[in-house]
């Protein structure tokens, strides 16, 4: 299991350094090296109610992904998935129980979400320690957009197809977490039917783990 979990480093490293250029995965390795994470965010819920959100464009399609064949498929179809994660990484999250859910525009991917259904693989690791109940409740994160397909929709209308794909799991509860700062994605998340819940503070620092969470009654979301 250690072996496994250092070659999985080893590729995301690569991936960086590949993707990112030196400058970048020096900062990366750093700040992996001394298992530092930092997190300000707030968390978003929906009860999964009924939500109609369309692309702004036409002839996109939805690809929930639920093996790791099916990526191979994707691949051996043209679909390059290299600007959101090494292959082998793609693949080991999706077998640990993670599911991708791919827009795709002709042939390129345009936005990828991460569902998790249960505590095998969170999306979202940092929102993990708010799921009480995996039973009725279910976690998204992270959501990549190309910057090509800013302002098209795509990251609402994924996130209002996850909610009901999630109602079809009997799920009762999805959260999602976002950066304070981060306007756009608070704009497309609470455009999807979202409500904020809370916020958050998560520092990581080596084997260290500090989470302060608290309630929010009020949120101008409509200013943002």
């Amino acid at each position: 299991m250690a072996f496994d979990n250092l070659s999985l480093l080893f590729r995301r490293g690569r991936h960086v350094l590949r993707r990112d250029g030196v400058i970048h995965f020096i900062k990366r390795s750093f700040l992996i090296l001394i298992g530092f994470q930092y997190e300000n965010v707030y968390i978003y819920e929906n009860t999964l109610s009924e939500s109609q959100v369309e692309p702004r464009i036409q002839g996109v399609t939805l690809k929930i992904i639920s093996t790791s064949g099916e990526i191979d498929e994707l691949m051996a179809d043209g679909f390059d998935f290299s600007c959101y994660s090494d292959i082998e990484v793609l693949k080991k999250k999706v077998s640990r129980g993670a599911i991708p859910f791919c827009i795709l525009y002709g042939r390129d991917i345009a936005h990828i979400s991460w569902v998790a259904l249960d505590g095998r693989n969170n999306a979202d690791p940092v929102l993990s320690a708010s799921i009480k109940d995996w039973q009725n409740e279910a976690s998204i994160g992270p959501c990549t957009t190309k910057p090509r397909y800013y302002g098209m929709n795509l990251y609402s209308y994924t996130l209002s197809q996850i909610c009901k794909f999630l109602r079809q799991q009997n799920k009762q509860v999805a959260k999602i977490t976002t950066s304070k700062d981060n306007i756009p994605s608070r704009k497309g998340i609470t455009k999807a039917g979202f409500k904020i819940r809370g916020e958050m503070r998560y520092l990581r620092l080596f084997h260290l783990k500090f989470r302060k969470e608290r309630p929010i009654r009020r949120i101008e979301d409509a200013k943002c």
